[in-house]
């Protein structure tokens, strides 16, 4: 990512980088235990609308897109509930990559975050609100129940 792309909220000292290749961190361990209202979900339709409409789509192709949007989310969805002990693997990895980098001090601070990023990952359109902790309280609960568009620092 282009440094002039950068969430606000990362300093221009910091690198950002996508741990996802699509829309979200949907199917991940890390904000797992966060759950979306219907109100942000129909943010997130709306934002790919708007999208959409600008690069001059008809509303019956906006539709589909929305359409297999949603079943591929009920898929993930589906997905995850089977992957329940893959995901405590995939936070025990996180816990420890943060706690390698920064007891090895190959980094001053490492900050995790998840997003949907309303609309495409090329476009972030968001800031992020910090949140500093000490190594001390990295734990499982805390990555689990990541907000998004929280940038949780440790140090």
């Amino acid at each position: 990512m282009d440094k002039d792309d950068q969430p606000k909220g990362v300093s221009e000292n910091e690198n950002y980088f996508f741990t996802c290749t699509a829309h979200c961190d949907c199917g991940t361990a890390l904000g797992s235990g966060f759950s979306l209202t219907e109100e942000h979900i129909g943010g997130y339709e709306e934002s790919i609308r708007d999208d959409l409409q600008k690069k001059g789509w008809s509303a019956a192709k906006i539709q589909r897109r929305l359409n297999d949007l949603k079943k591929t989310q009920q898929k993930n969805e589906r997905a995850l509930e089977s992957l329940s002990l893959y995901q405590g693997d995939e936070i025990k990895s996180w816990m420890m990559l943060i706690s390698a980098l920064l007891e090895r001090r190959l980094s001053s601070h490492i900050g995790v975050t998840v997003n949907d990023y309303h609309g495409l990952i090329s476009n972030p359109k968001f800031d992020l609100k910090r949140k500093k902790e000490n190594l001390s309280a990295l734990s499982s609960q805390i990555l689990k129940n990541l907000a998004p568009a929280t940038l949780v620092v440790f140090s």
